[in-house]
């Protein structure tokens, strides 16, 4: 049986064109064919259908549904504990927020400030809305974890909230991950079409390390939310660049950052990317075109406003930005050096391939990171119980041989991403896959699975591609197959009259 070759690396043939053609000149060979090309664009012109709204509240509603079940994680305290600086605001107290010196602070003022530095912003201001807005004071919220002081100590003397606050500021982050899935849903839309979008979205709201970290109150929620918002606003600018999109850009680039500082890695993908594709059409035209040097000047003025964002949310700045970044570095790093040192690193390269193996495609839920102060041994039942919930998710891959066919999936993605999409929208894809693997790769030394959450939206969507080309496959061999046997069959009678 024929195969028409070209449809290898195009949805649609319409020509049999030479391999190396279609590799070496893909934007040539999709402006030639008009086929795919056309077909990702017209995603992006039609608004979504009543079942897409649907399937967007069903990701949503599931995602919140489990939010009450998840076991705690000593994070949340102390993310809720955060929420007083929402608080200092309200009661005209905001010199308390700003960076002082360390000699000069108190043990608790200090515990804040160091916490303001590592930590983002954004969540604990959300916290503090929600508990200020449910009737709670400044002094009903609990203090922070004590790492090392143990279950029992920690539950007795105010250093967790009550279930209900609890339960209010996890329905924050309940809603950012809702907001995540909805907007990877409308970037698998305008990349590839609906099958993509489906796919993707259901592949990440069923995986069981990206529901267990969103919905605990903490800052994962809304790295996902506004990281995954930036990638499609930059789909969607390069194509349609109005003032507005650049503001949104810019905006959502700075709630991104001050989410968790990990969004920086696909805020500087996402400006990079742009700023290349206006750089390369600037040489193109040979500077002569005013128009392209305003879009790279509008891109800069994005990346300004996302700056201002970030130190509007960051009032420990304020003061004396520089000591405050300095600070926020070296503490940074010196929590990753404690953690490393309690729990243990990454010893080889081979090692953390086989951690980057296990978290991106196996992905066996790790409800808690270890036992320490009975974070395991103290939540067994309620453990046990989010594990046999419907509501914990799916692993997609789940052991070797459903790793390996994920990969099998998102290395025909990367190919049909090269090849068969927009060229510039999958410029800025290539980056966010690249930036994304050297952070979780190459810069993650724990085999933590929160640390590798940015991977799984670029999974979920490489996938989603991949076996929307084996669909597509499958389809063209049945129906070149009923083709051949309607041919035969003619044939056949034919030769009989």
């Amino acid at each position: 049986m024929a195969i028409n070759h070209a449809f290898f690396l195009c949805a649609y043939p319409t020509h049999d064109v030479a391999y190396f053609q279609r590799l070496v000149y893909p934007l040539a060979y999709n402006a030639m064919t008009k086929t795919l090309f056309s077909k990702t664009q017209q995603s992006t012109k039609h608004a979504f259908r009543w079942p897409d709204a649907i399937w967007c509240s069903v990701l949503a509603l599931y995602v919140l549904a489990g939010v009450s079940l998840v076991p705690l994680h000593g994070d949340e305290p102390t993310q809720i504990f955060m929420g007083r600086d929402f608080y200092y605001h309200m009661q005209g107290q905001g010199e308390e927020i700003r960076f002082a010196e360390w000699d000069t602070l108190t043990g608790e003022q200090a515990t804040e400030q160091d916490l303001r530095l590592i930590n983002g912003t954004l969540p604990k201001y959300l916290f503090g809305m929600v508990a200020y807005m449910s009737g709670y004071a400044f002094e009903d919220i609990n203090q922070q974890w004590a790492w090392g002081s143990g279950w029992e100590w920690n539950h007795t003397n105010g250093h967790v909230p009550t279930d209900d606050l609890l339960l209010r500021t996890r329905y924050i982050s309940g809603v950012l991950l809702a907001i995540s899935a909805i907007a990877l849903f409308s970037v698998g839309y305008m990349l590839a079409g609906r099958f993509v979008a489906y796919v993707a979205s259901a592949y990440f709201v069923l995986n069981p390390a990206v529901l267990v970290n969103g919905r605990r109150a903490m800052m994962e929620g809304g790295l996902l939310a506004f990281s995954i918002l930036v990638v499609l606003v930059a789909l969607w600018l390069v194509q349609n660049r109005g003032w507005w999109v650049y503001v949104l850009l810019g905006l959502l680039s700075g709630l991104a950052v001050a989410s968790k500082h990990t969004a920086v890695v696909t805020v500087i993908a996402v400006f990079l990317s742009c700023g290349s594709l206006f750089l390369w059409q600037i040489l193109r035209y040979d500077g002569k075109d005013a128009t392209r040097w305003q879009d790279l000047g509008a891109l800069f003025s994005a990346g300004i406003l996302s700056l201002c964002v970030f130190f509007a949310l960051n009032p420990a700045w304020w003061g004396t930005p520089a000591d405050a970044l300095m600070g926020t570095i070296d503490r940074r790093a010196n929590l990753l050096q404690g953690q490393t040192d309690f729990f243990g690193r990454y010893e080889t390269w081979q090692a953390q391939a086989a951690g980057f193996w296990e978290q991106a495609f196996i992905v066996q839920p790790a409800i808690v990171d270890s036992d320490f102060d009975g974070f395991e041994s103290q939540q067994v039942d309620a453990i046990r119980a989010y594990e046999q919930s419907w509501l914990s998710g799916f692993s997609i891959g789940g052991n070797m041989l459903g790793a390996v066919l994920m990969l099998g999936l998102v290395s025909i993605g990367i190919i049909r991403l090269v090849t068969s999409i927009q060229p510039q929208r999958s410029w800025i894809i290539g980056l966010w896959t690249l930036a994304t693997l050297i952070l979780t790769l190459v810069l993650t030394p724990i085999d933590w699975q929160r640390y590798y959450l940015p991977l799984y939206p670029v999974i979920a969507i490489l996938g989603a591609i991949g076996l929307d080309f084996i669909f597509k496959l499958v389809w063209q061999l049945v129906g070149q197959a009923k083709t051949i046997d309607e041919n035969t069959s003619q044939t056949f009678f034919a030769s009989t009259d």
